[in-house]
């Protein structure tokens, strides 16, 4: 393990594979998308409760928090999700998607 380059590391099957850094972004989109079609308008969404879906449908894997924020503020940066708040921590900003 200590020769990996990777990134992102999961429990499966008995074992640790390496995954892409990447792996969870379209699960974060899924989700959003999922919360968008429950609102009337379309809507910035706490980020705080889109890495809360994520955690609870994620409930086998342990994937922290921190590393779900960090992929969101990627998204956000790179154009795929719109931005609202001052990103400092997950409860001081939304996101909804472009």
């Amino acid at each position: 393990m200590a020769q990996s380059k990777g990134v992102l590391r999961l429990w499966r099957n008995n074992e640790i594979s390496s995954v892409s850094e990447n792996h969870y972004d379209s699960l974060i989109i899924q989700i959003i998308k999922k919360i968008h079609r429950e609102q009337v308008h379309k809507d910035f969404i706490r980020a705080s409760k889109v890495i809360g879906e994520m955690l609870e449908q994620m409930m086998e894997e342990f994937v922290s928090d921190s590393f779900l924020e960090y992929r969101i503020r990627y998204l956000i940066y790179n154009g795929v999700l719109e931005l609202k708040g001052v990103p400092k921590s997950m409860r001081h900003y939304s996101v909804k998607l472009r």
